[in-house]
């Protein structure tokens, strides 16, 4: 029996001969409201009752209290758990059945595929065990979600994930940041975290917050691959806020980073110029963002030729896509804007991310020199894959629509009309909430804008299990 368990065994007896008036239980009885008495109980009987279950529950009280968390990732990283919290969590079954013993006893919500703690019992739970104790289970838990979350948050896909456990990060990252344990961790999960607020939630304020903390744990932790990661998202909540100078500073301190972390010949490197080029072109600073955007593409070629990879192909497609954006939106040759976006075109999958943003730039692309036929099939395919794939209230579709309804008007085409009704339809339909979300207008207009790659973010790949800090 271990300091912990003999502990809660004491307090038990105590409470046990409070009906016989000592003078220590008196005392007890005076300072101790039932409801925590009832809870102090029910805790202590986990230890041989149901001792997988007293562990899970120590997990469970480091997140945030009173939210959902949900049980799909207490599995999917059940083996970075501590004690017996990782049998618990083995399988969905074993950990249903664990969920269900806790909230039978009154100390565990359960809601479907979810469980929360009440902010009562959480304080309870955290209480019973003693400060070395209490940070060997916040470090288990910033592990378990530094490795069960998606790091992918600028993709879409993952805000559903990261809106339940945004609050988990926040409560977790701030008790490690009191016990000073793990910074390098509690640095990536907020950047992670920035990322989110920035493109899921749109609440730049909030992303420059959070990445400004990472970048500081990161710095405190000496993990260069993480300040330069936190610095280039820095840079761009700055320039989703509109602060181009702060974007352009911030952005210029993460070059420097990343090339002393990696060199300038490496993908990383070249990945950071492409968003920094972006920012110039923001901030009208066009001709330093074009000569940016070059070197990053021919970097990225040169990879690309030696080690194909998947992931240097889809920096390279990026790379095609802003330099054809920026040279396009700014008078370029329009024929040249045609050739990048045709090779990027040819290296990017259909329906891989970043694919349809591409072939409808170059549908535009083809229409600045007047091969009308060829925007038409380009945004024709557009068109079939939202529908085929059931993004029929998507933004994608409706600027896919509306640029349709121009082409088949140039063509002389009678689906121009239904084409134009179907956006409207379509954009009635999305009930978007935010006017930004918007395409700029679903009329007919002589120049949309060439879009540089959305959402884009530095991001890190799942960080190692082995070792505190990487």
């Amino acid at each position: 029996m271990d300091e912990h368990d003999e502990e809660l065994e004491r307090f038990d007896q105590l409470l046990a001969r409070s009906s016989l008036g000592t003078p220590g239980a008196r005392r007890l009885r005076r300072r101790t409201p039932p409801s925590q008495v009832a809870a102090a109980r029910r805790i202590a009987h986990l230890a041989t009752a149901a001792p997988a279950a007293r562990d899970l529950l120590q997990v469970v009280a480091r997140l945030a209290p009173d939210h959902p968390f949900p049980l799909s990732l207490l599995c999917k990283a059940s083996d970075l758990l501590p004690g017996l919290a990782e049998a618990a969590c083995a399988t969905s079954n074993a950990l249903r059945e664990t969920c269900e013993a806790l909230h039978s006893r009154g100390l565990l919500e359960l809601d479907g595929t979810c469980v929360s703690v009440r902010a009562d019992i959480a304080g309870h739970v955290v209480g019973q065990v003693t400060p070395d104790q209490s940070v060997h289970w916040t470090k288990a838990v910033l592990r378990f979600l530094t490795h069960a979350l998606r790091p992918d948050t600028h993709h879409r896909d993952s805000w559903a994930e990261w809106k339940l456990v945004y609050p988990h990060v926040l409560a977790v990252c701030e008790e490690a940041e009191r016990h000073q344990i793990q910074l390098g961790d509690v640095g990536y999960l907020l950047d992670r975290a920035s990322v989110y607020l920035r493109e899921g939630v749109k609440d730049p304020d909030g992303a420059t917050a959070l990445a400004e903390r990472a970048v500081t744990f990161a710095s405190t932790a000496d993990d260069r691959e993480l300040i330069g990661d936190s610095l280039g998202n820095l840079a761009l909540a700055h320039w989703a806020a509109n602060r181009l100078a702060d974007a352009i500073h911030a952005s210029t301190a993460s070059l420097s980073q990343v090339a002393e972390t990696y060199g300038t010949d490496h993908e990383t490197y070249a990945e950071s110029l492409t968003i920094h080029g972006n920012i110039l072109a923001a901030a009208g600073r066009t001709a330093e963002a074009g000569l940016v955007h070059e070197q990053a593409v021919e970097i990225l070629r040169t990879l690309h030729t030696a080690r194909p990879t998947g992931q240097i192909r889809g920096l390279l497609v990026a790379a095609l896509n802003d330099l054809a954006a920026q040279l396009l939106s700014t008078g370029g040759p329009a024929a040249a804007g045609v050739e990048l976006l045709a090779e990027a075109n040819e290296l990017v999958r259909r329906g891989e991310y970043g694919w349809a943003q591409v072939t409808m730039n170059l549908a535009r692309a083809c229409r600045a020199v007047g091969d009308a036929i060829g925007a038409r099939d380009h945004l024709e395919s557009v068109r079939d894959h939202c529908v085929k794939t059931r993004q029929e209230q998507s933004i994608t579709l409706i600027c896919a629509l509306a640029d349709l309804a121009e082409v088949y008007k140039e063509l002389g085409d009678s689906r121009a009309g239904p084409t134009l009704r179907e956006a409207h339809r379509v954009d009635s339909a999305s009930a978007l909430d935010a006017a930004s979300d918007r395409p700029p207008s679903i009329e007919a207009t002589t120049a949309k804008p060439f879009m540089a790659n959305p959402a884009k973010a530095y991001i890190s790949p799942a960080r190692p299990i082995v070792g505190i800090e990487s």
